[in-house]
């Protein structure tokens, strides 16, 4: 997959709807997910979002707004990049990092449904527990339509945890995580942009101090507690004894000093890097 992708981000010349869907055609295939349908919207205030909400005969759809993605795009453009730059690879590589996103959630879905390793454990405390969450901050009873199209206080507090909600800090760095090989093939500048971007993502969510243990703490346990639905934590915990520190921030479990520190000191390698090919 990131071989085609590369492909397409250095030949295709224009990056509107038409190169849209050959990448939303593309992940689509790679990760075997096809009954995901495509819907436009100028209207959205997200530049793209994922509904698992049946349309056009398909279980979802990703529904992106092109100008949104375009201005969005932009602004990172001047966030990541001084001087000379190849404008034509990173808009391209923009777009594929945001349907790689979409696609994660999609993804989830399918892990909520069929895996019981540490992922589908966090994912179905996290999914399964919304209904919580929808009950708690508006009164009503909850079902998928009001939780997309609903309640404006619903969508207050979700966003405000949306920083520590597993199932975006997830979709953001694995997304960002597959951008960044895709980048790698296209160019060295484009790499090391797209690598900070992953690494500052293994970051979201976790607090910059630590707390009376000596750790940083989970932004995961922090959400699901939030939402009164942490039934698989002990389980989940037992899991994670041998990971790697890596995947301890994918996870966003608690992390110790040590691990933070050689986080921080690989984002700083990272972005020395970024400098000397400016």
């Amino acid at each position: 997959m990131e071989e085609s992708l590369a492909r397409m981000a250095v030949d295709s010349k224009k990056y509107g709807h038409k190169f849209i869907k050959n990448v939303f055609d593309n992940i689509a295939e790679n990760y075997n997910i096809e009954n995901v349908d495509l819907v436009i919207s100028d209207t959205s205030d997200c530049v793209a979002a994922y509904y698992p909400i049946k349309i056009n005969g398909k279980s979802g759809y990703i529904e992106y707004n092109y100008e949104l993605i375009i201005k969005r795009c932009l602004s990172r453009i001047k966030k990541y990049y001084e001087g000379d730059f190849n404008e034509n690879h990173f808009i391209p590589l923009y777009i594929i990092t945001v349907f790689l996103h979409e696609f994660e959630h999609a993804r989830q879905e399918i892990v909520l449904r069929h895996n019981k390793d540490i992922e589908g454990l966090i994912l179905s405390d996290s999914i399964n527990g919304l209904d919580n969450l929808y009950k708690k901050y508006t009164g009503d009873n909850y079902n998928i339509l009001k939780l997309y199209f609903g309640s404006k206080r619903f969508e207050k507090i979700s966003n405000k945890l949306y920083s520590y909600n597993p199932e975006e800090r997830l979709a953001y760095i694995k997304s960002t995580e597959i951008a960044a090989k895709v980048a790698s093939l296209v160019s060295t500048k484009d790499y090391f942009v797209f690598k900070k971007s992953f690494l500052q993502k293994l970051k979201y969510g976790y607090s910059q101090n630590e707390d009376e243990r000596g750790m940083f703490a989970s932004p995961t346990k922090r959400y699901l507690d939030e939402i009164s639905n942490n039934n698989h934590w002990k389980d989940i915990e037992l899991m994670s004894d041998n990971l790697f520190f890596i995947e301890r921030f994918l996870y966003g479990l608690d992390v110790s000093r040590e691990e933070m520190e050689t986080l921080n000191k690989i984002l700083k390698v990272n972005s020395l890097q970024l400098k000397l090919i400016r």
